[in-house]
């Protein structure tokens, strides 16, 4: 049976996260991860390098004109495959890293339950092969695909519940999702024999547009000057 006081704890924490703003720099309590062999903000400084035209896909889309970008970069974010491979120019590239359909899977369907029946997150998760293909799909050619399953623990449930408010791909406790305290419960056991370990799925993405179309040509500056002469069968 779980503490009323600690519920009601709970309770709080996501009320809290339901009305924070700002979610840029979190910093959790009780909560590690097993992080990816690459590090995002690196693939995109050495992308950027050699790049004259970037657009970055954050939280709301930017007016962008199709054809005009020789790098789209994409973080955590529900994407369109065809839109993508629209902004890019012939040879523009497309990077991004999302979270994996399994990530948090232990645990997924106790957040659902907090999140209440009609709570979507903003950026459903997709497997690698999903979004490779769609992206084939629309022209593009991948030209990197890692994959990265780690995990993370928590040593209690408030880190989870702060966690999942602050991931965009993960159900977000509410603090108007029906019946909560039993949800917030359940939840709990989860952490009875301790701190919990669940699935880190990330995958990074690196997709390339077709060049520009060679329009063909005849060389004939490596033909002898010298007749030919055919051999006698």
């Amino acid at each position: 049976m779980v503490d009323k006081d600690r519920l009601q704890q709970w309770s709080r924490v996501v009320a809290e996260e339901a009305q924070a703003k700002d979610h840029s720099a979190p910093e959790i309590a009780g909560f590690t991860e097993h992080e990816a062999p690459w590090r995002f903000e690196v693939l995109v400084d050495n992308l950027s390098q050699v790049a004259d035209s970037v657009l970055d896909l954050g939280d709301d889309l930017p007016d962008a004109s199709a054809g005009t970008y020789d790098l789209v970069v994409s973080r955590f974010r529900g994407i369109d495959a065809g839109e993508i491979a629209s902004l890019l120019q012939p040879d523009g590239t497309f990077l991004t890293e999302q979270a994996g359909s399994d990530d948090l899977a232990e645990v997924r369907e106790e957040l659902c339950a907090l999140s209440g029946p009609s709570s979507q997150p903003a950026a459903p998760t997709v497997s690698l092969m999903e979004m490779e293909n769609a992206l084939v799909r629309s022209g593009l050619t991948i030209e990197r695909a890692d994959a990265h399953r780690g995990h993370y623990t928590f040593e209690e449930p408030e880190a989870l519940l702060r966690y999942a408010a602050r991931m965009p791909w993960l159900p977000t406790p509410h603090p108007d999702a029906p019946g909560l305290e039993d949800a917030l419960a359940r939840f709990a056991a989860r952490f009875e024999d301790g701190p919990l370990e669940a699935t880190a799925s990330r995958f990074v993405l690196l997709a390339r547009a077709p060049g520009t179309p060679d329009a063909g040509r005849l060389d004939l500056s490596s033909l002898p000057d010298d007749d030919l002469k055919v051999p006698r069968v």
